[in-house]
């Protein structure tokens, strides 16, 4: 006989997941909604534009730190310092070594390095630092008296050692930039909102088969659904008792040496917490949030809590 037992799907508050739980959330309502047979269960529509999203889900990833480029731009940045310094000591060794300090090719040397180098390294930035390189090169390129005055005075390798090395800056920041382009972009508040739509959608498209199809038993798909979001709402039950310590003061939770995690505190489907999990809160979690409350006097209550605080019940 048919077991046509009417039930629901819990109220869930979506926005109170954390940002790498809406994709696992989401992984594992994929894998329960599938194993019920979305066909024979009259949702699969509303089920084939949550796996449309399954790309979303997927690019919901950890921010990424640094680029793996990042420390060899460092690396040739102090070696561009470096060669820009070598230039301007040269141009004073120079200098001293002109008798008169009337040698026309020192003084053009003097004016035009002192006028792109002499404030090289008191640019506001690194690519004013870079166009002043670039814009150096050019002078000398365009202007054969430079041009010589740097060849007599040995200053060409040091000009073609400064340039390999700009344009290596140059090449490894076009690489980093294309790199950093291409990557995911990660959990933003679009992508939120889109895949914890599609999961309300599959949620309230089977609530509302299960009226329209009085005779298929819904009942086993519903309490997979309620077992797995009942487990998340007691996950951010944890999270608010936890932050409630922290407010006062109060160390993390340990009951007999051995510290309460999440998978012991884990909800059933009918949304009870695993065995023992209850008494481990009731005597180590709330009686010191209890304790530190009256000791510090800091919010009035007129008793104890009894139980660990819930979240909003209220879907968004």
């Amino acid at each position: 006989m048919v077991n046509n037992e009417k039930r629901e799907i819990i109220s869930f508050p979506f926005s109170r997941l954390l940002k790498l739980e809406i994709p696992q959330l989401a992984d594992e309502l994929i894998v329960i909604f599938e194993k019920h047979d979305p066909v024979l269960m009259k949702f699969k529509e509303m089920n084939d534009l949550f796996l449309a999203v399954k790309p979303k889900i997927d690019g919901m990833t950890v921010q990424h730190g640094g680029h793996q480029i990042t420390p060899k731009l460092k690396r040739l940045r102090a070696k561009l310092n470096l060669e820009v310094r070598t230039i301007k000591l040269k141009l004073d060794l120079v200098i001293k070594n002109d008798p008169t300090g009337e040698n026309s090719d020192v003084l053009l040397l003097k004016t035009e390095i002192t006028r792109f180098l002499k404030k090289f390294l008191e640019s506001k930035n690194k690519e004013i630092m870079h166009r002043r390189l670039i814009q150096f090169n050019n002078e000398v390129n365009v202007n054969s008296q430079l041009q010589t005055a740097m060849d007599t005075h040995n200053f060409m390798m040091n000009l073609d050692d400064m340039n390999s090395t700009l344009n290596q800056i140059s090449e490894n920041l076009r690489e980093r930039l294309t790199s950093i382009a291409q990557r995911p972009k990660g959990i933003t508040p679009e992508l939120t909102r889109k895949v914890t739509k599609a999961m309300q959608n599959v949620i309230q498209e089977i609530n509302l088969q299960q009226l329209k199809n009085p005779t298929l038993n819904y009942s086993v798909l519903i309490n997979d659904v309620n077992g797995q979001l009942g487990y998340y709402k007691y996950l951010m039950n944890i999270r608010k008792a936890m932050n409630e310590r922290k407010a006062l003061g109060l160390p993390p939770i340990e009951i007999d040496g051995s510290m309460v995690t999440p998978s012991m505190l884990r909800a059933s489907a009918d949304g009870n917490f695993a065995p023992g999990a209850e008494k481990m809160i009731g005597n180590g979690l709330n009686v010191d949030i209890n304790q530190s409350l009256n000791q510090k006097k800091t919010v009035a209550s007129s008793g104890k809590l009894s139980q660990l605080p819930s979240v909003n019940n209220e879907a968004d």
